[in-house]
């Protein structure tokens, strides 16, 4: 009796997923229900920890790297804290975007092994979610590994949004995602149900350029904190009051006084009293502390970029080529890493993990690397070739943004 029954119960089953839409179906195994009554998704839950700013030191980062590098136990989480206070450093980020921002409106390609170009294929890359995918590919050269989860998907089974992981809840040793940072088991972005949801971006060991940096970013940080003691304690001009008067109950008031005075910016004298300015401390503040900052940005600057001519103003224009120059071969350097991991690993995980991408499994990533001409150097070229060749006016009209009406005559009739 239940043997006929359970043919029956797959029959309609059958039946009904035949008339499903595809979108239903995947909808349904994307967001379905587990055995608990809570919903389960295609991504590991694990527990983000707060962010803690407070002063590092020499110590915190002797701490996290060797925390980082147990060859027992390598665990992420006091690296990773330490490198959230090293962001927090406005050059730091500036010059991360300087890296990072050429290669995200880079222009590229999806072809196929005839060197075709697919366009509607790439429409699917031109969301937020692309450009964050190569933020979080870059990181990677920073904290020396970085694991991003794409397994965000909206109604229409598209990706909506790529987070980075925190480096305290995953183990790129054991390439496991762990739900707090102590857990000694969790689950594999390596194999099985979670693999094709997440990408992980450099090697296990590495710690990154900001490992090398630390020491750079920590003296630039104690260097301002001593500054603004400094600035505190000596730069303000102290201030005197002198007086004929000896007794104590008349010192007393003008003691009180002047503790008022420096918030008030007024006192009540009588007699001979008066008040004074002293000077500030001797020397120029600035020449203790302001080289010590522009030291430690240059050398970010030259660790993340190869120079320091598009960081800072500089007043030699052949100088500022050869830094800029030197700076686009990082660019080439970052592209060629990501376009790698995009063709080879990304893309077969977006296919696996949404039948929209599918298109996406014939292609490849490609740069575009034309040069493109700037208006005026559009212009020019066209006056110096317009002798030899003819030119589309409709195509010179919408490069230059000139319209173009007709053509005039010269007085002796020749055009």
């Amino acid at each position: 009796m239940y043997k006929k029954l359970r043919e029956i119960f797959n029959w309609f089953q059958q039946k009904a997923i035949r008339r499903m839409s595809l979108k239903n179906v995947l909808n349904e195994y994307y967001f379905r229900m587990d055995s608990s009554g809570t919903q389960s998704s295609s991504s590991a839950a694990y527990k983000r920890q707060a962010v803690v700013y407070r002063e590092k030191t020499i110590d915190d980062w002797i701490m996290a790297v060797t925390s980082a590098t147990d060859p027992d136990d390598p665990r992420r989480g006091l690296l990773y804290r330490f490198y959230q206070s090293l962001y927090n450093d406005e050059h730091l980020q500036t010059t991360i975007d300087n890296r990072v921002l050429p290669v995200q409106q880079a222009e590229f390609n999806l072809v196929d092994d005839n060197d075709n170009e697919d366009k509607e294929a790439k429409k699917l890359l031109d969301r937020p979610w692309f450009h964050q995918l190569i933020r979080i590919c870059f990181l990677h050269q920073l904290q020396g590994v970085s694991l991003a989860d794409i397994s965000h998907l909206d109604e229409n089974l598209e990706i909506s949004h790529v987070e980075e992981v925190p480096m305290s809840n995953y183990i790129p040793q054991q390439m496991i995602i762990v739900k707090e940072e102590s857990d000694k088991t969790g689950w594999s972005y390596k194999d099985g149900a979670l693999e094709p949801y997440y990408v992980q971006f450099g090697n296990a060991w590495a710690l990154g350029m900001l490992n090398e940096l630390s020491i750079i970013i920590l003296a630039k940080k104690l260097g301002l904190g001593s500054w603004m003691n400094y600035i505190e304690k000596y730069g303000i001009p102290p201030v005197f009051v002198t007086s004929d008067r000896q007794d104590k109950k008349r010192l007393d008031e003008l003691f009180e006084m002047m503790l008022d005075f420096r918030n008030n910016f007024f006192a009540v004298l009588s007699g001979n009293e008066k008040v004074e300015y002293g000077k500030e401390a001797g020397g120029n503040t600035t020449n203790a502390f302001l080289p010590l900052e522009e030291r430690c940005d240059n050398q970010i600057s030259k660790r993340l970029l190869g120079q320091t001519g598009t960081t800072e103003n500089g007043a030699w224009e052949g100088t500022a080529e050869v830094h800029e120059r030197v700076e686009k071969s990082r660019h080439e350097y970052d592209k060629m890493i990501f376009q790698f991991y995009f063709n080879y690993i990304i893309i077969p995980k977006l296919v696996k993990i949404s039948p929209v991408y599918k298109p996406l499994e014939r292609l490849k990533l490609k740069w575009d690397d034309t040069e493109s001409l700037s208006i005026t150097e559009y212009i020019e070229a066209i006056n110096k070739l317009a002798y030899t060749f003819e030119f589309d006016h409709e195509e010179v009209a919408k490069k230059t943004g000139l319209p173009i009406i007709g053509q005039k005559k010269n007085p002796g009739g020749e055009q």
